[in-house]
């Protein structure tokens, strides 16, 4: 059987095991995600760039959602129309 002091012992070694190989993980995780000054400023400008961009398609579809609305707003103005001129052309209306 292990001894008090033994089992202390190895506790310690185990924690402090533990903590040398999580400080080295997260010293590799750093080196392959943190990205450098310049990519940090590459990384600025795409996102403001994307930013950008979502605004102007989302004004664009607002526009091509009020265009198609004028659309169908003008056909049936025009079907209307042509309903009222076949009935003046039947001698319908005056």
């Amino acid at each position: 059987m292990i001894g008090h002091d033994a089992l202390a012992e190895w506790i310690a070694g185990s924690l402090f095991a533990a903590v040398v190989v999580g400080w080295l993980l997260h010293v590799i995780w750093r080196w392959l995600t943190v990205a450098t000054g310049p990519e940090r400023a590459r990384l600025a400008a795409l996102s403001e760039d994307l930013h950008r961009s979502e605004e102007r398609r989302e004004h664009a579809q607002a526009q091509a959602e009020a265009a198609r609305a004028e659309a169908e707003a003008a056909k049936a103005e025009v079907a209307a129309l042509r309903a009222r001129l076949e009935r003046v052309e039947a001698g319908q209306e005056p």
